[in-house]
């Protein structure tokens, strides 16, 4: 019972994590990282459903919980690096 809310959680810190990597490493704008995720998630779910029939519909939240902790990492990246900008510029906060 431990092992699927644990992996559940790691997976989610590593599309955080991954969010975060493209938002400040890849210099990737959060405009372009949001329209190319919902892009990415619609054509995945629609390759999924005409591969694979499923009794639930639960992986579709599941890929968009993915999709939405790659936004929180990468805004919460995006955020910092901004700030750390704002200050070593020497303007005025």
């Amino acid at each position: 019972m431990l092992g699927e809310p644990l992996a559940l959680a790691l997976v989610a810190l590593l599309a955080g994590g991954g969010g975060a990597v493209a938002a400040v490493r890849l210099a990737v704008p959060l405009a372009d990282l949001v329209a190319d995720s919902v892009i990415a998630d619609a054509v995945g779910m629609a390759l999924l459903e005409a591969v694979m029939t499923a009794d639930s519909p639960v992986h579709f939240l599941l890929y968009g919980g993915l999709v939405l902790w790659y936004w929180l990492g990468a805004t919460v990246a995006a955020v910092g690096r901004s700030s750390r900008d704002d200050r070593g510029s020497g303007r005025p906060e």
